[in-house]
């Protein structure tokens, strides 16, 4: 699936061959060597760094869409050098997410996709289909001429090292990065991200400026009426709505998901007034727990309480939020100022899904984690704070320690306490074992015993007889 980007530019992924010198000059569009490229929005890449490697590709009677499982690749090894093979695919036959799965399984770094019809690559964006989840290799999107001179000459020239590069840039003009994330609070997905990055969040809060916004949808039948009637999922008379989260199946709607949008807009607008922030991030930690039909005003009050706001506070600004007719105020029917505030920013910024992570003026691309996240909004700063400096060097050491093979103290003893279980059962086991085949044998040697006896007394008495 591929969608349309309008106003927003992706990530400043930029693709430029490095060798041959030849191959090179065959793209010429901007500078020597740079290819248009857009960058998926799943996968994981690495923001403020980029990767180098060799290009591969398959021939045309071969699986050139990788929708089927792909064949393996002779990959070179050199064990002085680091490499990253970078297989080209086509486009087209099945989405790109199969594609780039089937290229990681094969063990490529990256994936280039070449597009099978005309059009700027730009302008075109790699969506994820719904599975994405365990991709985390990046892949850009480049033109059907482009795509058509790199893997010709690939194939014609095999004994040739094309390599390319793969910049991940995020602009960093300043010490400061401002980033806004486009959600609905219904979203369970971003409801347990946010949560756990919340404490990072907060920590960089003197550097940052994060400004929450919530994507809302509209009702075509209230649009017609001039959006003077109510609608169960919506308010403002149909203007601003939101999925009924039970597929008309259940007591909810989604006008509570609009009317939390709402509080939580507040919520963060009082906070900023009173340069306290922070608390809203603690809402949001919080807030995650109420699910289902705990999904509500009260159990929202509830948190508001632990955080120490009053609810009354934010019912205030809701209220406020309501633009007054000659008919008076009503929160279903009447427009909402904060929230026409909210659907103009989102129809000039080009939001066509979520959640949506804007860093910069620049659209995020990849799994929304704490560390691919954290990798990206400490690259837009000019100089890094200390605070990501540390957050890297503890993952560099946790990653090093699973790597050295070392394993914490707590495992040991567990390990311990397994394997003396583990003894005792396989001795308790033995032990019936050895009893139980005593016993047999003690019985196969009275028997054998008592069968001579047996046969003894039967002589002694045949040979009283006079029998021999």
């Amino acid at each position: 699936m591929a969608v349309l980007l309008l106003l927003l530019s992706s990530a400043l992924a930029k693709l430029t061959v490095i060798e041959p010198p030849d191959l090179k000059e065959k793209f010429s569009e901007r500078e020597p060597g740079i290819i248009p490229s857009s960058l998926a929005n799943f996968g994981n890449p690495p923001y403020g760094s980029h990767i180098i490697g060799r290009v591969y590709t398959y021939r045309s009677d071969q699986n050139i869409t990788g929708c089927l499982p792909l064949p393996p690749l002779n990959f070179e090894s050199n064990s002085g050098v680091t490499n990253n093979p970078i297989l080209i695919l086509d486009r087209g036959n099945c989405s790109f997410v199969v594609k780039v799965r089937n290229a990681q399984s094969i063990g490529a770094s990256a994936v280039i996709i070449a597009n099978n019809r005309e059009g700027d690559p730009e302008h075109i964006m790699m969506i994820d289909d719904g599975t994405a989840g365990n991709i985390y290799i990046p892949s850009m999107l480049i033109s059907k001429d482009n795509g058509i001179k790199l893997k010709s000459y690939v194939l014609i020239h095999p004994n040739n090292k094309v390599r390319v590069q793969m910049a991940f840039e995020m602009p960093n003009p300043d010490n400061r990065v401002e980033y806004e994330m486009w959600m609905s609070s219904e979203h369970d997905a971003l409801r347990e991200f946010l949560a756990d990055y919340s404490k990072h969040a907060q920590k960089l809060i003197p550097d940052t400026l994060m400004s929450p916004h919530y994507v809302l949808w509209y009702s075509i039948e209230r649009s017609k009426e001039g959006f003077i009637n109510e609608h169960k999922d919506c308010i403002s008379g149909g203007r601003y709505c939101a999925p009924d989260p039970d597929l008309d199946s259940g007591p909810r709607t989604g006008r509570e998901i609009v009317i939390e949008n709402l509080r939580q807009l507040c919520l963060h607008k009082y906070l900023t007034e009173k340069k306290n922030v922070g608390l809203w991030w603690d809402y949001i930690a919080e807030f995650k727990n109420c699910k289902g039909t705990d999904f509500n005003a009260k159990c929202s009050d509830k948190v508001l309480s632990k955080i120490g706001v009053k609810s009354s506070i934010i019912e205030k600004c809701i209220e406020e939020s309501v633009i007054e007719s000659g008919k008076g105020k009503d929160i279903n029917i009447n427009d909402n100022k904060l929230l026409r505030e909210e659907r103009d920013a989102m129809i000039e910024r080009g939001i066509f899904f979520y959640p949506a992570l804007i860093i910069n003026n620049v659209t995020f691309r990849g799994d929304l984690e704490t560390v691919e996240v954290m990798t990206a909004i400490c690259a837009g700063f000019k100089d890094q704070p200390k605070y990501c400096l540390n957050y890297f060097n503890v993952i560099s050491e946790e990653e090093f320690e699973e790597d050295d093979g070392r394993v914490s103290p707590g495992t040991v003893i567990l390990i311990i306490v397994f394997s003396l279980i583990v003894l005792l059962i396989v001795l308790f086991f033995y032990r019936k074992w050895l009893r139980r085949n005593m016993n047999q044998r003690m019985k196969s040697e009275i028997s054998k015993a008592v069968n001579q006896y047996i046969a003894l007394t039967d002589q002694s008495v045949n040979k009283s007889k006079g029998f021999s």
